[in-house]
Parts: C-alpha cells; sequence; structure tokens
C-alpha cells in the first residue's frame, strides 16, 4: 500500500507502518484484545508519527469501506468470486478424473503384466 502522509510515502516495508496496519485489521476484524489495545495507546504514545500513520489507515479503511457499499463493485466482486469457486470446483473434478485414470491405468498395466507372466510359466512348464 503506497500513500501519502503529511506529503511523503507511505511504504509497507516501514516497520511503524507494518505495525499500523496490524493494529487496524486487529481493530476491524473484531479480534482486538485488551492486551492488544493497550499495546496499540503505549505505540502510539511512543511517537507522534505513529498516530499519522495509524490514522492515514483508519481513515483508507474507512474509504474501502465506503467502496463496498457501491454496487457496481459489489456486482463485479460477486462475478469475480463465483468465477473464482467455480474454478476451485473444476479442479477438484480434474483431480478426480486423474485419479481415476491413474488407477484405471495401473490396473490395465497389472493385468497385462499378471497375464504375460501366467502365459510365460505356461509356455516353461509345458
Amino acid at each position: 500500500m503506497k500513500g501519502r502522509i503529511d506529503g511523503r510515502r507511505t511504504d509497507p516495508s516501514n516497520q511503524a507502518e507494518r505495525r499500523a496496519q496490524w493494529f487496524v485489521m486487529r481493530l476491524y476484524s473484531g479480534d482486538m484484545t485488551a492486551t492488544d489495545e493497550s499495546q496499540l495507546r503505549a505505540w502510539l504514545a511512543e511517537d507522534p508519527g505513529h498516530r499519522k500513520v495509524y490514522e492515514h489507515l483508519l481513515h483508507l479503511r474507512d474509504l474501502s469501506g465506503d467502496l463496498a457499499s457501491d454496487k457496481e463493485i459489489t456486482a463485479l466482486t460477486r462475478a469475480a468470486l463465483g468465477s473464482r469457486r467455480r474454478t476451485g470446483f473444476d479442479r477438484r473434478w480434474f483431480g478426480l478424473a486423474a485419479a481415476v485414470f491413474l488407477v484405471a491405468v495401473t490396473g490395465v498395466l497389472a493385468k497385462t503384466l499378471l497375464v504375460a507372466s501366467d502365459e510365460a510359466q505356461i509356455l516353461e512348464t509345458a
């Protein structure tokens, strides 16, 4: 994620930004614990830059939430996820078909080799 905070570019390789992203994800996932909250307060108090980065990411998250309510974007997302599900379903069927094919080929080869082996034994004993 690259954006701007006070005229400078933000970069996920920046440790403060990565930490802020983690706090934002915990907050919006509903998994933030009391320990996480106290760590967030301590982290924000360490450096005024931390608060700027955190508030910027909260703002971006809020903006993306507005996009989620956009009907056109929702339709495109559903279409993309729908085709993705079909792809996964097709892959499972392909895997099943490949497994059945391998079992069939193994069976045919085993039968052919066993029959050839039996015929060789009959010829040897005759």
